[in-house]
């Protein structure tokens, strides 16, 4: 898929171990240096990588890489532009930063769940943390969506909001221990405004909810990201879909 983009020594000595993601023989093997795109100019750093468990998914994996790749060659197109703009004005030029780092939050049987978290800088004080999700269906080879597990997405809702409103409450009490907010960081913010994605840690479960709020949607940028993992309740069971409920809930009698 188009020109790799360097590598680090962790990487090197990664192909060493184990140079191939087992893929179907029909399928093209895939390095475990196509993992990792990887690139540090004078105007731009660039890094995305993505666990194994999406090399052995290929078509997960062409889409996320071509997203990767499109989305490095037109950060840098900008990141050049903007310099010379900068250049050309007499003001100082900043190397850029897009960071994009992909992780496992539930492998099933059926159901590949990742969270990424990204970074951004392009001067400023600071650079601001995002985070997105893929949930990928093993069988039908399709991402979809968290409402599309249930069989009444507005029910659904229904029990979950209240939840995590409850425990990232929780969290706020523990962190600002008695400080007052403005206004907008004192009511729970909608879930749109959420990454949300089932999560199994080391388990073959998806047994949790996680949700990641970035900052300035909880809380201000000092107050850093809200993760909280909420465990899904028995009320929610009859709404996950037939074809989901093992994922979530284990073994079903």
């Amino acid at each position: 898929m188009g020109m790799r983009l360097g590598s680090v020594a962790l990487a090197v000595m990664a192909l060493a171990l184990a140079p191939v993601v087992a893929t179907s023989a029909a399928a093209a093997p895939i390095l475990a240096s196509d993992l990792i795109l990887k690139s540090n100019t004078a105007n731009l750093q660039y890094s995305w990588r993505v666990p194994p468990e999406v090399g052995v998914e290929p078509p997960l994996f062409e889409v996320m890489r071509g997203k990767a790749e499109a989305g490095f060659a037109a950060g840098l197109a900008q990141a050049n532009a903007d310099a010379a703009s900068a250049k050309k004005a007499g003001f100082p030029v900043h190397q850029y930063s897009d960071l994009r780092y992909w992780e496992v939050a539930a492998d099933t049987t059926r159901l590949l769940a990742l969270t990424g978290q990204l970074y951004g800088y392009t001067g400023g004080a600071h650079g601001n943390t995002g985070y997105d999700s893929v949930i990928w269906d093993r069988k039908t080879k399709t991402a979809i969506s968290l409402p599309s597990l249930f069989s009444d997405r507005a029910k659904a809702r229904a029990i979950i909001e209240p939840l995590v409103c409850k425990a990232l409450a929780a969290e706020q009490k523990e962190r600002r221990n008695g400080q007052k907010m403005s206004p907008e960081f004192e009511k729970c913010p909608p879930l749109a405004q959420a990454t949300l994605v089932p999560y199994g840690g080391m388990t073959p479960v998806a047994h949790s909810l996680r949700v990641i709020f970035a900052p300035y949607v909880a809380g201000p940028y000092a107050e850093g990201s809200y993760e909280l993992t909420i465990g899904w309740p028995e009320a929610i069971k009859p709404l996950v879909k037939p074809e989901f409920r093992e994922d979530l809930f284990g073994v079903m009698q």
